[in-house]
């Protein structure tokens, strides 16, 4: 187990919603905590802590200012959160991809290092039964095509030049900081708001996980050498339609929500099976979400309620 108190770590995407939440737990283990963020970024879930990070503004998809940085932190760990989210393939292929291949090369010098590199369960394919790592790569968008183009370049990593890389795959990740304009952070200011909410047709399921828990998972990754060269499915195993999400949140707040089915278009990712097998996790990293999802919809609301923190339409626009 290595120990992150005091230690040098790297988080990329800090701005964003796992590593947002993310660094303030390491910051809550005293770890110095440096961060990447890209000059573009909404900053807004980190605003409150930005004076107790080391922030180095830059592009990872820029080689030169990955090495720099590299070079000058150090870190015992690195936690690669950030994600390109775009229609654009090019610029996905940059983001996702090129960023990766840039953080793997610049640390390959560092020994000891511990790379966490954060993929995406859009690497799979539409299946009935619960997805297990081994399952082939068959996404159908161009975010899951790039997503594990990266996972692939992360894993042989490992595998090729002996290093501590470990690839989790999250599932649909929510809580305290998500992206404003998705379905859980859209359905609590609906209730709070007193507002209807435009829904899917019913049907279409995810595999919910909390972002507390997600935090966790990472921390494990970093800290269990037996994780090395691994990927681990983090979720719960269990499956939720979106009208399922609405009830309870609904039920939750005590404000039942007003809900037009059918006029929110599915994207081409949505599906009515969805959930993960995280036996892996459990054996490797001694690893399974403590929150239930009532658990996790609970503290979701109780933080929205007291910090309102809701982002300006600029900052929304810049989250991509």
């Amino acid at each position: 187990m290595l120990d992150l108190e005091g230690r040098r770590v790297l988080v990329t995407g800090a701005a964003g919603c796992v590593g947002a939440n993310l660094v303030r737990r390491l910051l809550e283990m005293r770890s110095e905590v440096h961060v990447t963020i890209r000059r573009t970024s909404a900053t807004w879930r980190v605003a409150d802590v930005l004076s107790r990070l080391h922030v180095h503004w830059a592009d990872l998809t820029d080689p030169d200012a990955v090495e720099s940085i590299v070079t000058d932190v150090q870190p015992a760990a690195l936690f690669h959160c950030a994600v390109a989210r775009t229609t654009d393939l090019a610029t996905l292929t940059n983001g996702n991809l090129a960023a990766t291949a840039n953080l793997l090369k610049a640390t390959a010098a560092i020994d000891n290092l511990r790379f966490v590199h954060l993929g995406s369960s859009l690497e799979y394919g539409p299946s009935e039964h619960a997805k297990r790592e081994d399952d082939p790569l068959q996404p159908i968008a161009a975010f899951g095509l790039t997503k594990a183009a990266a996972t692939l370049l992360a894993q042989r990593s490992a595998h090729g030049g002996g290093r501590h890389v470990v690839i989790l795959r999250l599932f649909h990740v929510y809580g305290p900081y998500e992206a404003p304009y998705r379905l859980i952070p859209t359905a609590i200011d609906a209730a709070l708001c007193d507002r209807e909410l435009a829904l899917t047709q019913t049907g279409f399921r995810r595999d919910y996980v909390y972002v507390g828990d997600v935090v966790d998972a990472c921390l494990r990754a970093a800290t269990v050498s037996r994780a090395t060269g691994e990927i681990v499915n983090i979720a719960t195993g269990t499956e939720t339609s979106n009208e399922e999400i609405v009830d309870l949140i609904g039920r939750t707040t005590g404000r039942p929500l007003r809900v037009r089915v059918g006029e929110y278009q599915p994207r081409e990712t949505d599906t009515h099976r969805w959930r993960a097998d995280i036996a892996k996790a459990k054996s490797l990293l001694d690893w399974e979400p403590e929150h239930t999802l009532l658990d996790g919809l609970r503290e979701t609301i109780a933080w929205t309620r007291r910090t309102n923190k809701m982002p300006s339409v600029a900052e929304v626009a810049a989250d991509g």
